[in-house]
């Protein structure tokens, strides 16, 4: 099983028993945690970063 499915698999062991987050999608977790490693183009102090006034 590859490393993305492994980590759903591990949210949603995480997920359950606490009915209140059962909206929760685990597919959903992974993205945005796989999404905010990488880095911003707007991060400030890179080269891209607009200017601020």
């Amino acid at each position: 099983m590859s490393n993305y499915l492994n980590e759903i698999e591990a949210v949603r062991e995480g997920l359950k028993g606490k009915a209140e987050w059962g909206a929760i999608n685990p597919e959903y977790v992974v993205r945005m945690r796989q999404q905010n490693r990488l880095p911003s183009p707007w991060a400030p102090g890179t080269a891209s970063s607009p200017s601020r006034p």
